[in-house]
C-alpha cells in the first residue's frame, strides 16, 4: 500500500497497478524517443467490490485528492456484480 498525504493508505489493487504501469510505459517510451517523460499517475481509480449473494458494489474516485481522497461508493446491487463479470470477461478476452 502507499501512504497518502492524509495518512490513509492507498490499497494494493490491480486497477492502480495497471494505471501506474501505463504511465511508466509511456514515460519509458518518451525517454527512448528523446522526449521528456511527462505523464504522472494522478491517483484516479475505480473497482468493483463483490459483496456476495450475487451482488456487488462499485467505488471510484481520486485517491490522491487533498486534503482527503475523493471517493464515491455505490452500494451493493446486482448490476455491479454483473458489471464486474462483464469487465472481467472483456479484460480476459483482450489480454489472453
Amino acid at each position: 500500500a502507499i501512504k497518502l498525504p492524509s495518512g490513509l493508505m492507498l490499497p494494493k489493487a490491480g486497477v492502480f497497478a495497471h494505471a501506474q504501469a501505463e504511465v511508466v510505459a509511456d514515460n519509458i517510451a518518451a525517454d527512448i524517443g528523446g522526449k521528456p517523460a511527462e505523464r504522472r499517475f494522478g491517483g484516479d481509480g475505480s473497482c468493483f467490490i463483490e459483496t456476495g449473494y450475487g451482488k456487488g458494489a462499485y467505488g471510484s474516485g481520486n485517491f490522491y485528492a487533498e486534503p482527503m481522497p475523493a471517493v464515491k461508493l455505490h452500494g451493493p446491487g446486482r448490476r455491479w456484480h454483473w458489471g464486474r463479470m462483464l469487465f472481467e470477461w472483456n479484460w480476459l478476452r483482450r489480454w489472453f
